[in-house]
């Protein structure tokens, strides 16, 4: 899609609309690591890993640590974003889609079937417990992020994305990569604290997209909201390392050698 310039989901009138083949190849792709998770899970494990995937996927009884995390962190993230835009004297708008339910209704289930479920089978469901396994906490962490955001990296080049929507991509992937492998930290901490649930990941990715996606709708920060946004972020994943360091440095893999 980046090579031959095929609109992926168009996120502004300004930009060219998606074709059917663009649609179809952007959720082929959004899919892959979760589709990979599972194949993977099956590969190694057969069905006792398909079920215990699914065992780790549908445990909601996380504790309240975790739901506060989950909760929490994308929230004070946020309100340090809008804290900084109205010092330099900035303006917030409300998102469209908080007056309209229906848009709010879409918005909501492309959030959570694209990015959380389209993906987290994938990096927690399977890949972070190996990298645990073999790294340990903070290690296996921005191995990971590394690698979920150099997947996001073609998307900057394809018309139509988000990614691709803010401009410069070398200086919005640096600070894009930065984010996700600090939120990779957060990602790892909640694995570690609930046992290696996947729900956890589901919904932490889908609660960091949607208040990042609000906030893109509220207001346009440009290159220092991104800056602000990634050290918001390190700083959050540095007070998780900091609060449970003996998790992190001692704790590896729930069950998986290799």
């Amino acid at each position: 899609m980046a090579v031959f310039r095929i609109p992926g989901g168009s996120v502004s009138p300004d930009q060219p609309a998606p074709t059917p083949a663009g649609l179809l190849l952007l959720a082929l792709g959004g899919f892959a690591p979760s589709v990979a998770g599972v194949l993977m899970a099956w590969r190694t494990s057969g069905r006792p890993g398909l079920r215990d995937l699914w065992r780790r996927c549908t445990r909601f009884d996380l504790g309240i640590r975790p739901y506060l995390v989950i909760l929490l962190a994308p929230v004070l993230v946020a309100g340090v974003r809008i804290a900084v835009q109205l010092l330099r004297g900035g303006s917030i708008a409300l998102p469209g889609p908080i007056a309209r339910p229906e848009l709010l209704l879409g918005l909501t289930l492309q959030l959570f079937l694209f990015g959380p479920l389209s993906e987290e089978l994938g990096w927690r469901g399977f890949a972070l417990d190996r990298l645990l396994a073999r790294f340990g906490g903070l290690r296996a962490s921005l191995w990971l992020g590394a690698v979920h955001a150099l997947w996001h990296l073609p998307l900057f080049f394809v018309p139509g994305t988000i990614q691709q929507a803010w401009g410069d991509p070398v200086f919005n992937f640096a600070t894009f990569a930065l984010g996700t492998m600090a939120g990779a930290v957060v990602f790892t901490w909640l694995h570690l604290a609930t046992q290696g649930s996947v729900w956890a990941a589901i919904l932490f990715h889908f609660t960091s997209n949607y208040s990042i996606s609000l906030m893109w709708m509220s207001f346009d920060g440009g290159p220092l909201d991104k800056i602000v946004m990634a050290l918001a972020w390190t700083a959050m994943a540095a007070a998780l390392l900091l609060a449970d360091r003996v998790m992190f440095s001692t704790q590896k893999s729930r069950r998986h050698d290799g």
